[in-house]
Order: C-alpha cells, then sequence, then structure tokens
C-alpha cells in the first residue's frame, strides 16, 4: 500500500521564495546589458515606425493641402462674386481664419497620432539607454572606490612589513622571491671532485599587477638584447614625455605602447585605474615613469642578467603611483 507523503506548503513557499529571490537578483545584475539590448532593438523598430507613418503622412499633407486650397477657393469666389451667399450668412476675415486654423491643428492631431508610437518606443529606447549608463556609471564608482581601498591597505600592510622586518624582506614577500639551492661540481687542486652548494634568489611567479613580462611573446620583441634594451628606454622616455604633457598617465597607455601580445593588446583591468601623475612638488608622486630595467636589484638574477647583456627577456617592473582616476 502507497501512502502519499503530506506536503509542507511552508517549504513550497519558502523555496518558491529563494528561486524569485535568485532570479530577480540575476536580472538586476544583468538589467545594463538587457536595457542596452532593449534600447538597439526599440529604436531599430521605432525607425520602421517611422518610415511606416511617413508614407500615411503623405496622405495625411495631401489632404490638408486641398483642405487648405479649398478654403482660399471659397474665399476668393466669395470675394469675387462668383459665389452668392444665402440671405443672412456672412463670410468674414476672422471666419477664414479660423477655418484655416482647425485645418492645420486637426492636421497636426492626425500625424500626431501616426507618429505616436515611434516616438514613444523612441523616447523609451533612450530612456534604456541612459538607463544602462547610469547604472554602469555607479557600478563602474563603485568598483574603482574599492580598488582604491585595496590599494591603500596593500600598501599600508607593506609599510608594516618593511618597518617589521626590512624592506628586503618586503620585497621578496610581494614580488614572490625565493632562496633556492642550486649545485655545481668543481675539481679541486688534488683532483677531487667536490659538490658545491649555493642560494639564489630566484623570483618564483610573476603576480604583481605593476609587472610585465616582456618576452617572445611580444610582438615588438627582438631576439637581441641590445635591441631589447634600447626599446625599453625609446618608449620609458616617450612615456615621461606624455606624462609630462598631459599631467597624468595611465598603466594601460603605457602597456599598449609596448606592443602586442599573441596579438591583443597588453591592458589590464588594472591598468584601467593605475598610472602616474605629474607633480614635481608634490613629494608623494613619481612625477616619472620607470620600467625597472635600468638599475642592478641584489638578487634579482633575471634582472641583472638583461641589464648586463645576458638576457634577452625581462619582467618590466612600472613604479606606478597608485590609482588615479580619482584625482585627475
Amino acid at each position: 500500500m502507497k501512502f502519499l507523503k503530506k506536503i509542507d506548503k511552508t517549504e513550497i513557499v519558502e523555496t518558491m521564495t529563494r528561486a524569485a529571490s535568485k532570479c530577480g537578483y540575476k536580472l538586476k545584475k544583468a538589467s545594463p546589458t538587457i536595457m542596452i539590448v532593449g534600447a538597439a532593438i526599440g529604436g531599430v523598430t521605432a525607425t520602421v515606425l517611422a518610415c511606416k507613418a511617413t508614407i500615411k503622412a503623405q496622405d495625411i499633407m495631401t489632404e490638408h493641402y486641398a483642405q487648405v486650397e479649398s478654403i482660399h477657393t471659397a474665399k476668393k469666389q466669395i470675394e469675387d462674386g462668383t459665389v452668392q451667399l444665402s440671405e443672412g450668412e456672412t463670410y468674414t476675415e476672422k471666419d477664414y481664419k479660423s477655418d484655416i486654423t482647425t485645418t492645420y491643428v486637426q492636421t497636426g492631431l492626425k500625424l500626431a497620432k501616426v507618429y505616436a508610437p515611434a516616438v514613444t518606443l523612441g523616447a523609451v529606447s533612450l530612456g534604456c539607454m541612459f538607463g544602462s549608463h547610469h547604472i554602469m556609471s555607479k557600478r563602474n564608482a563603485s568598483l574603482t572606490a574599492a580598488y582604491i581601498a585595496l590599494d591603500k591597505a596593500f600598501e599600508e600592510y607593506k609599510s608594516r612589513v618593511s618597518d617589521r622586518f626590512g624592506s628586503r624582506v618586503q620585497e621578496e614577500l610581494e614580488h614572490n622571491i625565493k632562496a633556492v639551492e642550486l649545485e655545481s661540481k668543481s675539481t679541486n687542486e688534488q683532483g677531487v671532485e667536490e659538490t658545491i652548494k649555493e642560494y639564489k634568489d630566484i623570483a618564483m611567479q610573476h603576480t604583481s599587477p605593476y609587472t610585465c613580462i616582456f618576452d617572445e611573446t611580444v610582438d615588438t620583441w627582438q631576439p637581441d638584447n641590445m635591441l631589447n634594451r634600447n626599446y625599453l628606454f625609446l618608449m620609458e622616455q616617450a612615456a615621461n614625455k606624455r606624462l609630462r604633457i598631459q599631467g597624468h598617465l595611465f598603466l594601460n597607455d603605457v602597456l599598449a605602447s609596448l606592443g602586442t601580445h599573441g596579438g591583443v593588446t597588453m591592458k589590464t583591468p588594472e591598468g584601467q585605474i593605475v598610472g602616474w601623475i605629474y607633480d614635481p612638488n608634490d613629494p608623494t608622486r613619481q612625477s616619472h615613469v620607470d620600467f625597472g630595467v635600468t638599475n642592478y636589484v641584489e638578487g634579482d638574477e633575471a634582472l641583472n642578467s638583461f641589464i648586463n647583456g645576458g638576457e634577452r627577456s625581462v619582467m618590466l617592473r612600472f613604479n606606478c603611483d597608485g590609482p588615479i582616476i580619482d584625482k585627475i
């Protein structure tokens, strides 16, 4: 014998409420896209409706011109005596102007009625477009504020690490530099082979948003160390000139000038917000662009080898001021 399980109405209501809430959030999240798509479709539809309305408007205007012409003709005939009015009837200048005005008003109402759907849909489409822009502007402002807060917290964290453990430890933690044990064989004076162990600092991973690897994946890279060094020096000088002229420079502007990575511009989401501000009177500003490939760095064997002419590729470390989008 089968028994029917009693349905818990409260559980069903809660499940439906959660599903509706989830769908509502997804719709809210996608609202800018929905609105801009709706604006595009509405704009095209409004154009089609306007074209159809224009065809109808031609018939309305033809009728309008015919009515105006008949009023003019009737007035002229009355004035010439061609048409005799009944006894007691008059057709004054005031009556003539009233008939003309009535004709124009009626024509205007007919045209408004014909074009109303196209105009209304066009206005709604514009509203959707502006609404989508407003929502995205608010979201971008929120993201910018969040990024600025995170950047400030990160800078304060680096400062605390540097104060307690020293700048060297701070740089190792920031750039993920680790001491790696390397073994090599050598023969001593007695002809006995010995194993020599030494430690070298090696950057284990590229993680900083202010760094960029310039290697063979970049279309402007050349299999020649001197050409790459000269190219980066020229790009650095060009970036500094642009910074002085504009007064500000975004990281993405510099990345775009370096070349493309696999055919794609080397822009990053962070690069739209961070960069440099040119203000020589402000000691907290860099006021210059530095790719970080001209000065030796203790423990960074790859960079030092690039400067010496050994390596053909290098990791660029930009000296950005941090978020500048709210300071321009």
